[in-house]
Order: structure tokens, then C-alpha cells, then sequence
């Protein structure tokens, strides 16, 4: 699990989650699954909103932007993460939507 702090959209507060990711080529990856719900998570509409955001991943602590996925670069990754955890494949049995991609970049 990671911690990644976002700034809210609406309060320019600090708003703190936990999330499932898998780390690739430097890069961290999380899912906007909101556990199959119809929405997304609040934290991907603070992303959209301001994609600068802190990570914590075990002891590491930076920096990072977030960048949505498109459609072709989600569909490369999609396999590789419900292979990593195939409950983001079931979570997305349960909704409408297709659940996005964010790839956490660490600043440098």
C-alpha cells in the first residue's frame, strides 16, 4: 500500500488515502477502482484538478505528478495490473465505467 496525499478540489485541503499499486519502471501506478462503486474516488477528481501530489511508499517519501491515463496507454498497462491484483478486473465487472489509471511520476 501507498499513501498518497492530494490536494482537495474543493477545500485545498490535504486529503490522505491509501491505495494498492504496483511500482513499474520507477513509476507507480494506482487504480480508480472506488471498489466497483459507480463514481469515481475523490481522490482521482483531485488529481484531474491538481495533478502535484506526496507519496509514501514503505519509508520512501516524494513528490510526484499524477497523470491520468489515456485509453491506449491504460490498455497496455490493464493487463500487467489485474495480473499484479485481479480484483481491479473484478471491480470493474461491478460498475459501468472503466476504472482509470494513474500513473504517479516521482519528481525529481
Amino acid at each position: 500500500m501507498l499513501l498518497l496525499t492530494s490536494t482537495g478540489r474543493r477545500t485545498g485541503m490535504a486529503r490522505t488515502h491509501a491505495l494498492l499499486y504496483l511500482a513499474l519502471e520507477g513509476h507507480y501506478y494506482v487504480v480508480a477502482s472506488n471498489g466497483g462503486r459507480s463514481s469515481d474516488p475523490n481522490w482521482l477528481h483531485n488529481i484531474r484538478h491538481e495533478a502535484n501530489v506526496k507519496v509514501q511508499a514503505g519509508s520512501r517519501k516524494f513528490d510526484a505528478t499524477g497523470h491520468v491515463l489515456d485509453a491506449q496507454e491504460r490498455s497496455v498497462m490493464w493487463p500487467k495490473l489485474t495480473t499484479f491484483y485481479p480484483g481491479w478486473a473484478h471491480y470493474e465487472t461491478l460498475t459501468a465505467r472503466n476504472l482509470q489509471v494513474v500513473r504517479l511520476d516521482p519528481k525529481v
